[in-house]
C-alpha cells in the first residue's frame, strides 16, 4: 500500500540530505588548495587567473558527482527501511525528488558554506580539518536519523 507518512519524510529527508551533504564536503578534501581559491574564497577577492580552467573543472566534476553518489546511498538506505519496515516506497521517491530539485536550484552550495564554516571556523584555521570535522558530523548524523529505534518509534506512532 502506497501511504504517505509525513513523520517518515521529515526524518528521512533530515537524514538523506545530511548525508548527501556531508559527501559533497568531505569530496572536497580532493584538491583543499584548489578548493580554498575557489569556494572558500573571501567575497572581495577574484579567483586567481593562473587556476587551469581543466582543474577546475574536474574539481567541480569530481564534487558534484559525489554528492549525487551519496544522493543515491541515501536513496537507497531510504528505500531499505521503508520496504523492511513496510512503510511504502512513495516516501523515499518524494525525498529523493524533493532533495534533487533543491540541489538543482543551488540551495545546496550555500547550506554546505554556512554550516562548515560558520560553526567550524572558528574552531579551527585548518581548512582540511574543518572540511573532515563537519563532513564526518553530518555523516554520523545521518546515520542516526536512519537507524535510531527512538526515531523508529516516533515514525510508527
Amino acid at each position: 500500500m502506497m501511504k504517505l507518512n509525513w513523520r517518515q519524510i521529515l526524518i528521512h529527508f533530515l537524514a538523506a540530505f545530511s548525508l548527501m551533504l556531508s559527501f559533497n564536503i568531505l569530496a572536497f578534501l580532493i584538491n583543499v588548495p584548489l578548493f580554498e581559491k575557489t569556494i572558500y574564497k573571501n567575497s572581495d577577492t577574484s579567483i586567481d587567473p593562473n587556476l587551469m580552467q581543466t582543474d577546475v573543472l574536474s574539481f567541480a566534476y569530481k564534487t558534484a558527482i559525489i554528492g549525487t553518489v551519496g544522493l543515491i546511498v541515501a536513496f537507497i538506505i531510504s528505500l531499505v527501511i521503508s520496504l523492511k519496515n513496510k512503510w511504502g516506497w512513495i516516501n523515499s521517491v518524494l525525498i529523493l525528488i524533493t532533495i534533487y530539485v533543491i540541489g538543482f536550484l543551488g540551495i545546496r552550495g550555500e547550506m554546505i558554506k554556512g554550516f562548515t564554516f560558520s560553526i567550524f571556523n572558528k574552531i579551527s584555521s585548518n581548512i582540511s580539518l574543518v572540511l573532515f570535522a563537519s563532513g564526518l558530523i553530518l555523516f554520523l548524523f545521518s546515520l542516526i536519523l536512519f537507524f535510531s529505534k527512538t526515531l523508529k518509534r516516533f515514525i510508527i506512532k
